[in-house]
């Protein structure tokens, strides 16, 4: 086995059909870390001139020349072939000295415990013993965290679509509210659009938002350039916006529709023809009705002489067999509207027959994470899938004494 550097190219040909591929471990993920000014390194190791493991690194600068490393999903390897970690790390260990690495966090995207839908453990399988190894080697585990580390924590929830083939499959896969949710989202003519510049500046505007009401700082309108500008046409923004000329034609053709079939009725009313039945249905019209001019007055409240409503927006990434939901951003006074529903059922309805066999809704937490709010976890589970759960950080020391004294330092600011 040798351990090396790797270029760009061959890397991403090993990331993209790799078992645990991940866009953060690409080709993309290294030009996106660079235009954030991290320098982006790529070791692997070859077998007969073929790569059997590898990883994709950045080096955050702390002081004078010292630096900190990061590896979020990785590396790439068979965690069970204990030879080939403890190679793996040790020839790390020795190449990150050369670039005044004090220490390298490792996130690897191996499970803890399988899990299911509801976040509970299923089955008696468990990867206990990779982190037990990965103690013994010096690659220290930083503990069950569930803060959101790397921005999005260790949980996780995914979508399996390998049985499924048409709408329908998909449509009975989720939950009932879910199904509901989607159906109105088409009754009220929700359109789906993605990229363009404009649209950008709108969805920064969303997620400005959704960050000022969930507490968290948003990236900002440079970062999604760059995300677009490295991913290409493997990243795209879709926007639910909602048209209110034609959500009002909808709602009156409603109104005149009710409005017929109760000229009728009442005619048999008047005419004293009219049974219990046509009494009683003559009411639902009438409550049909009120409720359509409440949407009525409420749409011209809400719109305020706007022509359309942007909604929700969401930015996903394309890499190997996964499409995953990056980031998502509401507008909370139009959440009645379900806009981000609209564009998932877009985007998965897309999925169905290409090579995309996986939907990450990425992070997440509930109650198997000790999340009071689980509003998140409960929206995405409408969708079905399954929770993951992964172990978290580890820290591979590089320069002992360095990185005591920076953690000093740490403690002391």
């Amino acid at each position: 086995m040798i351990f090396t550097l790797l270029n760009r190219d061959e890397f991403d040909d090993f990331s993209r059909v790799h078992a645990a591929s991940a866009f953060v471990q690409s080709k993309p993920m290294a030009e996106l870390l660079e235009l954030q000014k991290r320098k982006v390194l790529i070791f692997g190791v070859k077998e007969n001139n073929q790569i059997i493991a590898a990883g994709l690194f950045s080096l955050r600068k702390i002081f004078g020349p010292y630096n900190i490393g990061h590896c979020n999903q990785g590396p790439l390897i068979d965690w069970t072939n204990q030879e080939l970690v403890k190679f793996f790390f040790q020839n790390l260990r020795q190449a990150l000295k050369s670039y005044k690495c004090i220490n390298c966090v490792i996130t690897p995207n191996f499970e803890v415990y399988p899990r299911d839908i509801d976040g509970e453990i299923c089955g008696k399988d468990n990867n206990l013993n990779i982190i037990d190894y990965l103690n013994r080697i010096g690659v220290k585990h930083q503990g069950y965290d569930n803060s959101a580390i790397n921005g999005v924590g260790r949980w996780f929830f995914y979508k399996d679509f390998s049985g499924l083939s048409h709408e329908q499959d998909l449509l009975d896969s989720f939950d009932h509210a879910t199904r509901q949710n989607i159906r109105k989202t088409i009754k009220n003519n929700l359109s789906v659009n993605y990229d363009g510049e404009e649209r950008l500046v709108k969805f920064v505007n969303l997620m400005e938002k959704t960050a000022a009401r969930r507490d968290f700082d948003d990236r900002g309108l440079s970062y999604y350039r760059n995300l677009k500008q490295a991913f290409g046409e493997s990243a795209r923004l879709y926007l639910a916006e909602l048209n209110i000329d034609a959500y009002k034609d909808g709602i009156n053709q409603e109104i005149s529709d009710f409005n017929t079939e109760r000229a009728v009725l009442q005619e048999r009313v008047d005419q004293k023809m009219a049974s219990k039945k046509t009494k009683n249905r003559i009411d639902l019209i009438d409550r049909n009705l009120a409720n359509l001019f409440s949407k009525l007055k409420e749409i011209d409240d809400l719109s305020a002489g706007e022509k359309e409503l942007i909604l929700a927006g969401i930015i996903y990434i394309k890499y190997g067999n996964e499409m995953t939901a990056l980031f998502g951003g509401n507008d909370e006074r139009y959440f009645g509207f379900n806009g981000a529903h609209a564009i998932h059922w877009t985007v998965m309805s897309n999925m169905l027959g290409t090579d995309c066999t996986r939907f990450n809704f990425y992070g997440t937490s509930g109650k198997y994470s000790g999340a009071e709010d689980d509003g998140n976890y409960r929206f995405k589970k409408g969708f079905g899938g399954r929770v993951v759960e992964q172990p978290g950080n580890f820290v591979l020391v590089v320069n002992s004494f360095m990185n005591c004294l920076y953690n000093i330092a740490r403690k002391i600011k």
